[in-house]
């Protein structure tokens, strides 16, 4: 699966306007080299995502050559803390819209088409290549991102694990191939690492104990990356104290989720395990976020345990269970998606009680009866979904 942008020039748009001084356009550095990089590697930052580079080595090289940063301090503590990103604007903030934006430009881009001609260009201008090891001599880069590009398949550069001042390192959706390098497991000053892959399993790893060298990692994506053979995937991750966010959506996942008071998920704000494949699904102690889900067993009563949740989406899975009542006591549920998941049975007049309910969706499953008036108490209710089912 590759992603096709409907309109090329979205890429490329706003040439007539000036590139913020730490977020220079990278489709205009190929034209202007050498270039001077100095607001770029003050941040220690390079952001070379979803680029229409021409090639790879040369771009890096100018970078590489053309300034070498002062030095930042040595940093181990979490961002809160950091002078870095506590005096500069909020990087994580700004990335996190960067790539929501590009991500959902570029799914809806995908839904909609692109002609085939357009689609080529396309294809032929992404950057490509391999990266080049004199990227190492960027001594103090905290923050490197080559999302949304094309690299053929390649494996994840083994030396990218000897960057340990890096804090965010984005590789999704590049057309990387092959097993992941567990070197990564060196860049222990880490906060975000997504290796989300559209290749459907071209990537992949033979365990995630690498991992345990990550310990101040808050967002981990690996979505589409085949864990298959990571029979200790769940006690590993479960090992990451700082961990906020966990994306393992069609990952094949191996073995259970076991109701022991081992697994601690109680800091998790998202966790998406959709379209995964798990022969049974107990979650304990998440506490609060967003949880997304593949699922083919009842809806597991531990839910109950997730009273500060504000996003529930267990869509498109397969419970043939009735809705459970302690989903109806989330007060703070402000987005409820129960979508095709096979529900049956009819909807609790306690649905009231999802007094911060924003949208609810039910539809497409086995639900009858009648529709509770109940709902009319839902004053902060802007969208709800009862379409497909069997109301009487």
């Amino acid at each position: 699966m590759t992603f096709r942008p409907r309109k090329i020039q979205k890429l490329t748009s706003n040439n007539n306007k000036k590139p913020e001084p730490d977020h220079p356009n990278p489709s205009q550095l190929v034209t202007v080299l050498p270039i001077p990089v100095n607001p770029l590697t003050l941040e220690g930052k390079i952001d070379l995502a979803l680029n229409h580079l021409r090639s790879s080595d040369p771009l890096l090289t100018a970078l590489i050559d053309s300034y070498k940063p002062p030095a930042f301090e040595s940093q181990s503590s979490p961002p809160e803390s950091d002078p870095i990103w506590r005096e500069q604007p909020d990087l994580r903030r700004e990335k996190a819209r960067d790539v929501q934006m590009k991500e959902k430009t570029l799914r809806k881009d995908l839904s909609q088409g692109l002609a085939e001609a357009q689609y080529e260009a396309y294809e032929k201008s992404r950057f490509g290549s391999k990266i080049n090891p004199s990227l190492l001599d960027l001594k103090h880069l905290i923050y490197l991102d080559l999302s949304y590009n094309n690299f053929n398949d390649t494996q994840i550069p083994k030396f990218l694990g000897s960057m340990e001042r890096l804090r965010y390192l984005n590789l999704s959706s590049a057309g990387f191939g092959g097993v992941i390098p567990h070197q990564l497991g060196n860049l222990s000053n880490l906060h975000y690492l997504n290796l989300e892959t559209y290749n459907y399993n071209n990537l992949y790893v033979m365990n995630l104990q690498w991992l345990f060298g990550l310990p101040f990692l808050r967002h981990l994506d690996m979505s589409y990356v085949n864990l298959s053979k990571a029979s200790d995937w769940l006690p590993d991750i479960n090992k990451l104290p700082s961990l906020l966010e966990l994306r393992m959506s069609g990952c094949y996942l191996s073995g259970s989720i076991p109701s022991t008071p081992s697994i601690n998920f109680s800091s998790l704000v998202t966790l998406d395990l959709s379209s995964t494949i798990l022969k049974t699904f107990e979650l304990v102690l998440v506490k609060s976020g967003f949880l997304e889900s593949g699922l083919s067993s009842p809806i597991p009563i531990d839910l109950q345990n997730m009273t500060s949740l504000r996003h529930l989406d267990l869509s498109d899975n397969a419970f043939n269970s009735s809705i459970p009542n302690c989903l109806y006591s989330f007060s703070h549920l402000e987005f409820f998606n129960l979508c095709g998941t096979n529900l049956q049975g009819t909807i609790s007049s306690s649905i009231g009680n999802l007094t911060s309910a924003i949208s609810i969706d039910l539809s497409y499953n086995e639900l009858g009866g009648k529709v509770p008036r109940s709902l009319g108490n839902l004053c902060n209710l802007r969208e709800i979904r009862l379409s497909g089912n069997k109301w009487s």
